[in-house]
């Protein structure tokens, strides 16, 4: 028994390509809500959530209802701040989501392939894509 040439030979399609597009997408969120969060606590004043007041209010045991009336001054009833820290952190979460489910659509296409044909695991790719854009689409239409 010989080696595989490289090291996806071994790997079903789907699943490589499920990793590779989560990994990248993953990659870039990460990055865009780092960004977000140093632009947050370098300049606290030009955030929705003061993070020196979110924390004392989260370590006191408040609700989400108390600590928007009490530290959220920018806080709108949608969630999204227009403040860019927070919107950046907020936008790299979506990067992420949306990258789950564009790797569930790569996952179904090579479920679906001619050499390996399995209708059920790609149908439950779709479905499970389907629900990540589902919410993906409610968040972006609360922010509307």
């Amino acid at each position: 028994m010989s080696a595989p040439a490289n090291d996806h030979d071994s790997i079903p399609a789907a699943h490589y390509g499920y990793g590779r597009v989560v990994y990248a997408c993953s990659f870039l969120s990460a990055l865009v809500v780092i960004v977000g969060v140093f632009l947050a606590v370098a300049f606290p004043d030009r955030n929705a959530l003061d993070p020196r007041h979110l924390f004392a209010a989260l370590w006191k045991g408040w609700d989400a209802r108390q600590i928007r009336a009490q530290v959220g001054a920018g806080w709108n009833e949608s969630g999204w701040s227009p403040y860019p820290g927070d919107g950046l952190i907020h936008v790299g979460i979506l990067l992420g989501a949306i990258g789950v489910g564009l790797a569930l659509f790569v996952a179904a296409t090579a479920y679906l392939q001619r050499d390996r044909r399995e209708p059920l695991w790609a149908t439950l790719c779709l479905v499970s894509a389907l629900l990540v854009f589902a919410a993906v689409a409610s968040v972006l239409r609360a922010a509307a």
